[in-house]
Parts: structure tokens; sequence; C-alpha cells
């Protein structure tokens, strides 16, 4: 059947002389697994520098022709290729081109994440070592360390090479595997479905990383995904059976054009004209506007709920303590609302980048002011047992001192969030250890006063627990701030130590 090509494409190889330079180029590709023919009359072209997704429904070929540019088909029994794929205008099924030097210039990435059973370093390194890239030790460590930066996973194992790479997470993993692919300095890296095994965050990761690397190969990537195929892409070929593929431009599939602004977006669904494109970018943006400004208002409400459940204990107010009790239901149904709008906006719209963090920072956050309520009504209920006790006027002053400082810092880290401030969330991240010296000393108070005058004992006792929940609350903020940093940098802070004051010796 004759294939069916965009307009440059029908027109020949000197069509494209006025864009970017053809790197690989397919004419005529039928592929046969012995007696069944996969492939029939398939012609492509792929451009330098550039990603080109493959894309359309399982069994259409996709795969088999990622294969046949560098010959991996090679090595199933009875495969067969035809036809002509030209790599810088030379044919790789030349019977005088080496398909080991060949998979050295046509990097792939496969999809499962597939490391070598060897430590971190030597999955990297193994490439350049067996094909002489590298005569010294020094000249092997440069290239491993280069080739961990450029795939983004340096930082998080700089301090383990020599740990297993199979130990690593399903998106390190990938990483890992395209570091060794760019190793060697491939010209052309091939992806098929490498994100398919991969939870949204690292997908989104892989897909920075995939818009950072074509600035220096010629990438083609294999996706079922139509939204990310607009994503990453600037051309994509789509195919409905194994002898039916067309080439699109991204501004087809992406509802984003060309010249928009770098943060990139991603509603699902193709558009007609520019009219649809701006009412599609519009609502999701308003979605997304929506689920941080849901987030902000029940961190407002968790403020409330904090700062009156302090002032019940101290005032012994029975009756602001039910209204605290009463009230956090509404906790619980924001926190269930916002998670059903964050999965069903990334099921949907499928964001990545800073509109995928932000999407999970909100998740997140509803969680800890979840928690925070539940503290505070816990507190609230301990009101009502110290309401029939009297109180003990230094303790309440402590109790009433380490209140403000939480409620202080809820305050700070509520306002960070809702401004994208990083600087006052790291503020509040770094003196974490101020409600824990707090609690420390009101810990020994207490014990101090129940071993001094064992009718205390129940006072002091609903007290601590008091002040535990106090704890945890600044707690949740350290954790709150620590959401703020991944949403706004995209790093954890996992390799920083959080500041604690943990000693209760008396």
């Amino acid at each position: 059947m004759t294939l069916q090509r965009d307009d440059a494409l029908a027109q020949g190889p000197g069509a494209a002389a006025s864009g970017p330079a053809i790197k690989i180029r397919a004419r005529d590709i039928n592929v046969f697994y012995g007696p069944k023919q996969a492939l029939f009359d398939v012609s492509l072209d792929m451009t330098e520098k550039s990603v080109t997704a493959l894309i359309g429904p399982s069994g259409c070929g996709k795969s088999t022709f990622l294969r046949c540019i560098n010959r991996m088909n090679d090595t199933i029994p009875g495969a067969r290729v035809e036809g002509r794929i030209e790599l810088d205008g030379e044919d790789v099924n030349d019977r005088g081109i080496d398909p080991v030097v060949l998979r050295a210039r046509v990097g792939m990435v496969f999809q499962k994440p597939n490391p070598f059973p060897k430590t971190i370093y030597e999955n990297v390194a193994y490439g350049p070592r067996i094909h002489g890239i590298a005569s010294t030790k020094g000249e092997l460590d440069a290239i491993v360390e280069k080739s961990l930066k450029r795939a983004g996973l340096w930082a998080e194992v700089s301090d383990r090479l020599q740990q297993p790479g199979t130990g690593l997470s399903g998106g390190q993993q990938q990483r890992l595997v395209i570091a060794r692919a760019i190793a060697v300095s491939p010209e052309v890296i091939l992806m098929d479905e490498p994100c398919s095994a991969l939870d949204p965050i690292a997908t989104a990761r892989i897909e920075e990383l995939i818009d950072e690397l074509r600035n220096q190969y010629c990438i083609v990537i294999v996706t079922h995904s139509m939204a990310q195929a607009a994503r990453v892409s600037q051309r994509t070929a789509f195919s409905i059976w194994a002898n039916w593929w067309k080439l699109a431009t991204q501004a087809i599939f992406s509802p984003i054009p060309e010249t928009a602004v770098p943060r990139t977006i991603s509603p699902v669904g193709s558009v007609k004209d520019a009219a649809m494109n701006e009412h599609i970018v519009k609502s999701y943006e308003d979605e997304l506007n929506a689920l941080t400004a849901e987030c902000a208002r029940m961190g407002g409400l968790t403020e409330a709920q904090v700062a009156d459940s302090l002032d019940a204990v101290i005032k012994r107010d029975l009756t602001l303590a039910e209204q605290v009790v009463a009230r956090d239901e509404r906790l619980d149904i924001l926190q269930a609302d916002i998670e059903r709008k964050a999965i069903r906006l990334i099921a949907l719209r499928q964001p990545m980048a800073n509109d995928l963090r932000r999407t999970v920072a909100a998740m997140k956050i509803a969680n800890n002011l979840e928690r925070c309520g539940d503290l505070a009504k816990n507190i609230a209920k301990r009101t009502m047992v110290l309401a029939d006790v009297e109180p003990i006027a230094t303790l309440t002053r402590s109790i009433e001192r380490m209140g403000r400082l939480v409620s202080g810092r809820l305050k700070d880290v509520l306002d960070a969030y809702t401004a994208s401030n990083l600087e006052r969330a790291l503020q509040v991240w770094s003196r974490d250890d101020e409600v824990d010296e707090h609690y420390n000393s009101l810990f020994r108070e207490l014990l101090t006063y129940m071993m001094g005058d064992p009718r205390t004992i129940t006072a002091c006792a609903h007290l601590l627990f008091v002040a535990k929940n106090m704890e945890r609350i600044g707690d949740h903020a350290t954790n709150i701030a620590e959401i703020i940093h991944y949403e706004i940098t995209g790093d954890e802070m996992m390799s920083v130590t959080r500041p604690k004051t943990d000693d209760l010796t008396p």
C-alpha cells in the first residue's frame, strides 16, 4: 500500500533543506519475522538535535521500526529488513557496517530499566572501556561523572558509586541507563517507551532530561501517550496499522504553540484552532490555581484550629474546645477533596515538571494539614479533662509560649506556600529545633512537678500530651517547608539533616 506522508516528506529529499538537517532517513522499510510481515513500506525522516515521537496502538510496528535503526532486529532469528535506512547518508544495513560500532553511535533505552548487575560506576564506565574511549582511570572517571551529570543523576549517587545499580529506584535506574547510553558519545538515542514502568514524578524527570538532551542528540521515542508526545517532541509520526504512517508537527498534538512561554503544560486532547487552544490552556491553569487556592484555604482553617485549641487549653474554655472538635470534619472533607482533584488532574491532564510538582505538593501539604487538624482536635479533647483540674500557672504559661511558637511557624510556612517564597520556607525549616527545645524543657518541668507532688500527675500527664501534640504540629510545619522546597526547585531535601534537638535526659 502507498505510504501517506506529510508534504515535505512527499516532495523528496530536498524538501527539508531549509529546515533542520536530516540525521536519519528511512525509505520503503519492510520488516518480516519469518513469513509474517510486520512493517509495510514505511518512509520517515528524523532530524538532528530534535525529538521525533512514534505513537500508535500496540502492534502497529513502532518498536520494530525503532530496532531497525540500530539493527537490533539482527539478533532475532528469522527477522529480515528490506529498504534503506541512512545515518548521515550512510546505509546502516551495508555489509561493511559493524553493528557494534553502529550501536555505539545509536544508543538505546528500553521500556524497562535494565542496568547491568554491576556498580553504578561500572554501569556507566562499561561502554567507554570496551570501545577504548578512555585510556586512563582519570579519563574514565571524568566520563562517568560527566555522563551522570548530564543524566541528572550525579547529585543523587555521587557518594555511592560503588553500590549496585540495581539498588536504585525505577526512575533512577532509567536515568542510569540513559547515562550509560550517552557515555559513549552517541549521535542518536532511541527510547522505547522509557516511562511506561515509572510513576508520574519519575516520568516528569525523564521528560525534562529528554528536553535537555535534544539540544545535543537526535532522539527518537516510542510512546503510547499522545500527551507525552506533545510534551517532548518537535515532530510526531503516528500510525494506525503497520502500513499507514503519517508525520506531523508538534502543533497538531499539542495545545501549546512552539513560541509559547518556556513552562510546558499538557492538557489532553487535540485542538483545531487558536481559540480552542486558549480555552484549554486557561481551563488547565484554572484547575491548577483552584487546587492551590483550596489548599491555602485549608491551611487557614488549620491555623484557626491550632490557635483555638491552644486558647481552649490556656483558658479552660470547654465551649471553644467542643467547637474545635466539631470543626475537624471540615478539614477531613477538604483533604479528601484536594486529593481527589489532584488525582483527577494527573489522570486527565498528565502534567509534567513544574505543574506536576505543584499538583503533588498540594496533595502532600493537604495530608500534613489534615494531621495538624487531628492533633489540634486531640489538644481540645485534653481541655475537657483539664477543666476539672486545678490549673498550674507556671505550666500554663510554658504551654502558651510553646503554642505561640508552633502557631507562628505554621502561619509562616503557609504564607511561604501561598507566596511561593522559598527563602521563607527554608527559614521555617532551619528553626525546627526551637520547638524541640521548648518541648524538652517543658518535659523536664512537668516531670519535676509530678515527682514533687503526686497530686499533679493527672494534670501534668495531660499537659505532656498537649505539648507532644504541639511538637508534632511543628514537625508537620517543617514537612510542609520541605515540600515547598521540592515544589519550587524540584530537589528533595533528603541529603540534608533536619535540625533536631531530641535530648530528653532529666
